[in-house]
């Protein structure tokens, strides 16, 4: 009976070593399929990229007006709907001598204390306009109406225009195959819970995005929707892709072997960010240029009170400064990149336990602007 036992021992341990070492082998072995697989829709999509290189549209430059190489300035000429009138966030019209000209006089205003509002006071980005200097009243025990004295210029030809749409009030935009990108066509007939694409300039991220109603459903799978522990990037169910939400949230596995977000961490370090800053989202219908302007560790709101919220529902101003703040007092370093409410922005997410029992790597980055350059 002993024997039995023995013989019984022996064939367990023969099996649970087996299992030790097959089941990194046989994970190993599904992170390539799952490479693979993505592989070749990056191959369908460069494919036909290829073929629509000389199109307007098929490049950073020609979209955005980017240019890598020249001053960090921007300018252009102001759309032919741009009012007459150039205005302040305030409502304030700017006088017609401050339309067109740079370094002019500085300008006074009277409003009454009681109608103050954050524009009057912390005179935030506008389009177009350059803020040199502001006297800003103290704000206890003033009696209206007041002087607030402003020195401004303004970006010759430059269309400075009313503070952006809340979400609520923009014009919804839906998914219209008939306009669905040339590149995305065949791959979207394999899935139609794509969205789009993300592509991170000389990086290893280059991956199709999905999004469904089921949050859960893609870690755990594959873009055709078979089980796999490596799952897909992710669009957060409550961002529209097409309007677009002012922050469209995509997270992915951080994987050991670097692939989906596995190497975004790399971007705590300036020099990374220096040489990969650029990055491109298509949605299904549009082709769209970003720039990171924040990179940082966090951890899990809800398991720490100093966590950082991802607000993936911005729909207001004030909901857009206050989340601005937290990802400007979490950034590594800075940037110089600046970001404001109207901009559009991407957050991107991973894990990373280094700091954190559960914590979060994070990536943001905003919509290039028409006409802005960068010095490289």
């Amino acid at each position: 009976m002993k024997k039995h036992w023995r013989i019984i021992l022996i064939a367990v341990v023969i099996l649970s070593f087996g299992i030790a070492i097959s089941y990194p082998v046989m994970y190993r072995m599904a992170e390539t399929s799952n490479n693979d697989s993505i592989d070749k829709l990056a191959v369908i999509r460069r494919q036909v990229l290829s073929g629509v290189a000389g199109q307007t549209t098929g490049s950073a430059e020609a979209d955005t007006g980017l240019n890598r190489t020249g001053e960090g300035e921007a300018s252009s000429d102001a759309g032919d709907g741009a009012d007459s009138s150039p205005v302040l966030a305030s409502g304030a019209e700017l006088p017609e001598e401050m339309e067109t000209e740079s370094g002019a006089e500085p300008v006074e205003q009277v409003v009454d204390s009681a109608s103050l509002t954050f524009e009057d006071l912390a005179l935030d980005y506008v389009p177009g306009m350059k803020w040199r200097q502001v006297e800003i009243p103290e704000l206890e025990y003033i009696e209206a109406p007041l002087v607030i004295r402003r020195e401004y210029e303004v970006a010759e030809n430059r269309d400075v225009r009313t503070e952006p749409l809340s979400y609520d009030d923009k014009e919804k935009v839906t998914f219209d195959p008939a306009k669905m990108l040339p590149e995305l066509k065949e791959i979207y007939e394999l899935n139609h819970d794509l969205v789009g694409w993300l592509s991170i300039e000389g990086t290893d991220i280059d991956y199709p995005v999905v999004q469904c109603n089921d949050s859960d459903f893609y870690l755990k799978h594959d873009f055709y929707k078979q089980e796999n522990n490596n799952g897909q990037i992710i669009l957060d169910t409550k961002c529209d892709p097409y309007t677009p939400s002012y922050n469209l949230i995509i997270s992915g596995h951080h994987m050991r072997n670097g692939s989906m977000f596995g190497n975004l961490p790399l971007f705590n370090d300036i020099n990374y960010w220096r040489e990969h800053k650029f990055v491109e989202f298509d949605n299904l219908m549009e082709r769209k240029h970003y720039v990171i302007f924040a990179a940082f560790y966090s951890a899990d709101y809800d398991e720490y009170e100093d966590g950082f919220r991802y607000n993936a529902d911005i729909r207001y101003k004030l909901e857009a400064e206050q989340w601005l703040y937290e990802v400007e007092q979490n950034q590594e370093y800075d940037t110089g990149i600046d970001a404001a409410f109207g901009d559009e922005f991407i957050t991107l997410t991973t894990c990373e336990r280094s700091r954190h029992k559960n914590g979060r790597f994070v990536v943001v980055m905003r919509r290039i602007r028409e006409g802005e350059t960068f010095d490289d």
